[in-house]
């Protein structure tokens, strides 16, 4: 009956110990995937924001017979900006 226990016990530890090992390899994963997202998302918020300064300003308005009439009204900073690069 001791050893019955006993090798109950060891099979028990075993599990744990296994059970362990897999848990710190899915944190891992996850610290893997998480830092990743990261990198990815600040490559984006940096490669977006290179070319951002204010924009100009789309109207649009009917026009007769349909359709619409669409007119592009630079900023300063898009006119500008050729003679300062």
């Amino acid at each position: 009956m001791m050893g019955y226990l006993f090798l109950n016990r060891i099979n028990f530890q075993t599990l744990i110990k296994q059970q362990q090992k897999k848990e710190k390899k899915m944190k891992n994963k996850i610290k893997s995937a998480i830092a990743v997202t990261l990198m990815c998302v600040t490559l984006t918020a940096v490669t977006s924001k290179a070319n951002a300064y204010p924009q100009g300003t789309w109207q649009s308005s009917p026009t007769i017979g349909g359709g619409w009439s669409h007119n592009y009204s630079p900023s300063y900073n898009e006119i500008v900006r050729p003679y300062f690069r």
